[in-house]
């Protein structure tokens, strides 16, 4: 059994848990052929596991990158014929899955496996949706069975071979991963194969590049997880415990941070004032992006029944919410007034929903702190308002 589930939970990505399978088949080729071995009986007794996450396009890619590579290899070999003999066993990511609001999981692991399913996948493993709660409930290894079965049996993902093969976006993404995969790979065994690139390090330092663009990606939410970073629900009961952030085969897992976050602020319950003014036309894309935000560190989003005309009025309405923090969601015009009225009304600390443009020296200088905008460091944001409201051991703001 190749397995490359491990090199992905610490972060090797997509191309590079590929290249590990491939290094570890080239070396086990090599031993077995000094024990006299063929080519044609080795490929028949191995099997790959690879991870898949929710990414379905990606795992099609990558199981079909396998399996293009694998032949490729056994090609050079002499033996093409005999890549078809190898099976593949497809295990749903457990780093993916988030131990707060856990239904969320069953979802994340259907399109995981259904995308292994697409791709050719032999086998598929299904962790129950609540793995991470430690709960080890009946319900979650129901749901884990019934997943597979539905998938084969009502929505027929099995019943036609490689169902992407034909489609342009399919064979150039899995024409662009089997590339990649095979450089990296070429690399590995350009620095004496897998073993030694394991014993001096350079391989893990290779996983911990892509598992700091991975970070990054959740941080700014360019990689979106439902009910973490994005789309979270304030009023779902949290999990005390927490559950850590790693997982059990070494890796971290990615809903880590911002759960952490939402469990540091679950008995402080802080708010964030968004003070909307003008017309919704003005302000209601802005607060629903703001607020999204800050749900997403436990930071409860207070709106104002209607929208305040002013700025007094929206000062005044800041006031009375008992919130410590106020996020600015208008137009451009009103941003200087709010900001000078907010602050002095007792915001400890003062945002604008949209990006700074040429104003942000006149701005910061009426009272403005950050700017939260698309493409921003949510993670860094959040962390920063609970440095501000105590909750990381930072300074003390409003209760």
């Amino acid at each position: 059994a190749l397995d490359g589930s491990p090199a992905f939970a610490a972060g090797a990505g997509n191309a590079g848990e590929l290249a590990v399978v491939l290094a570890n088949g080239a070396e086990w080729l090599r031993r077995l052929a000094a024990l006299g071995v063929d080519v044609p009986a080795a490929a028949a007794q191995t099997e790959f596991t690879i991870s898949a996450d929710a990414d379905v396009f990606a795992v099609v890619a990558k199981c079909r990158a396998l399996r293009t590579c694998w032949a490729r290899m056994l090609e050079a070999c002499g033996c093409p014929e005999a890549a078809a003999a190898s099976s593949l066993h497809v295990v749903v990511a457990t780093a993916m899955l988030s131990r707060q609001t856990p239904r969320v999981n069953m979802l994340r692991a259907t399109t995981a496996c259904f995308g292994a399913a697409a791709g050719g996948a032999d086998a598929v493993t299904i962790p129950p949706f609540d793995v991470w709660t430690g709960a080890d409930s009946e319900l979650g290894r129901r749901v884990a069975r019934n997943t597979h079965l539905i998938l084969r049996h009502e929505a027929h993902a099995c019943a036609v071979v490689d169902p992407a093969g034909g489609s342009w976006f399919a064979e150039a993404l899995t024409e662009s991963l089997a590339q990649a995969a095979w450089q990296r790979f070429t690399q590995i065994e350009a620095a004496g194969g897998i073993v030694p690139t394991l014993a001096d390090g350079s391989l893990r330092a290779g996983f911990a590049e892509t598992a700091a663009r991975r970070d990054r990606a959740i941080a700014t939410r360019r990689q979106v997880l439902v009910g973490v970073n994005e789309f979270a629900e304030p009023a779902e009961p949290l999990d005390p415990d927490g559950g850590g952030a790693g997982t059990a085969d070494g890796g971290r897992r990615w809903a880590a941070p911002f759960e952490e976050l939402r469990l540091a602020a679950a008995a402080a319950q802080p708010r964030v004032f968004l003070a909307t003014l003008g017309p919704p036309s003005e302000h209601s894309s802005r607060a629903e992006f703001a607020g999204n935000l800050f749900e997403a560190g436990g930071i409860a989003a207070l709106v104002p029944d209607s929208g305040c005309d002013t700025a007094a009025e929206a000062a005044a309405a800041f006031a009375r919410s008992g919130a410590a923090l106020a996020c600015i969601c208008s137009d451009e015009q009103h941003h200087a007034a709010a900001a000078t009225a907010l602050r002095s009304a007792g915001a400890a600390r003062v945002y604008v929903a949209g990006a700074p443009g040429d104003d942000e020296q006149q701005l910061r200088a009426a009272g403005v702190d950050e700017f939260v905008m698309r493409g921003c460091d949510a993670l860094a944001v959040l962390r920063g308002a609970h440095d501000v409201l105590g909750l990381r051991g930072g300074a003390t703001g409003r209760p």
